[in-house]
């Protein structure tokens, strides 16, 4: 069985008629909402570093390398 959509901020099952006007979302409010934990920076992206990728940030850190040098 298929289940309903559902809103990533509410968990309300997001009906056919309010689907082209907010998707994912059930409501322009919860758009919102989303924008703002982005612009926050609430939601990010992890992974584990490799050793050489540490210890490039860490050099950087430290003002061994420069950042554009990451470029």
């Amino acid at each position: 069985m298929i289940r309903p959509q559902t809103c990533p901020i509410c968990d309300k099952v997001v009906t056919s008629s309010k689907v082209d006007d907010h998707f994912p979302f059930c409501s322009q409010r919860c758009r919102d909402v989303d924008l703002l934990r982005w612009s926050k920076g609430d939601y990010v992206i992890q992974r584990d570093l490799s050793p050489e990728e540490a210890a490039m940030m860490e050099a950087m850190q430290n003002g061994e390398i420069p950042p554009d040098m990451l470029d």
